[in-house]
């Protein structure tokens, strides 16, 4: 709460009811001020983080007050990925997003990661935040901070064909009218 006062050379003070703004607000940022109920005084509601110039004026005269929002304990985990479907020659690439309950970003002081079980937290952070899985079927990334969870899975299937394998030597002699039954399969590169 912001209070409008004037005061006397002896120390007496009064409210007094004037304007109230906020300097270079851009009109999509969600920070606000208004009117107070009693007089002279104003609500500023700080949700977007950074330095904010805000304005009293009363009779002609404009005084300014900076006022500093910081960004409020993690509340929000966000990670890019889910429902992917890669080869096991892409990477996931995860994005993680760490928000307070206004959206400002926070930086969360203890990170964590899992695949499939896995404690992951330095490959993810080393490859920024790209993950190479070389099996295929669905997985599970686990991203822990500050004791906010965000849970993606993903699905990884078989990558380029990089080697063929048949069940039959190659070379092989078959007379004429018979039938040889052989199989072949493609084998990716891991």
């Amino acid at each position: 709460i912001l209070t409008m006062q004037l005061h006397d050379a002896h120390g007496n003070r009064w409210s007094v009811d004037g304007e109230w703004s906020i300097q270079d607000a851009p009109t999509s940022q969600r920070q606000a001020i208004r009117v107070g109920d009693e007089p002279g005084t104003a609500l500023f509601e700080g949700t977007v983080a950074g330095e904010w110039e805000v304005v009293a004026t009363y009779a002609g005269q404009s005084y300014d007050i900076t006022i500093e929002v910081r960004p409020g304990r993690l509340e929000k985990v966000e990670l890019s990925g889910e429902g992917d479907v890669i080869t096991v020659e892409e990477s996931l690439e995860l994005q993680p997003g760490y928000f307070d309950a206004s959206g400002n970003e926070v930086t969360p002081s203890a990170i964590f990661w899992l695949s499939d079980g896995i404690d992951v937290t330095d490959e993810v952070i080393s490859s920024n935040y790209e993950l190479i899985q070389t099996q295929a079927g669905v997985h599970t990334i686990v991203l822990s901070a500050d004791s906010e969870i965000a849970i993606i899975r993903y699905e990884v299937v078989p990558g380029k064909c990089s080697d063929i394998i048949t069940s039959q030597e190659v070379d092989v002699s078959v007379s004429s009218g018979e039938t040889l039954n052989f199989g072949m399969r493609c084998r990716d590169a891991f």
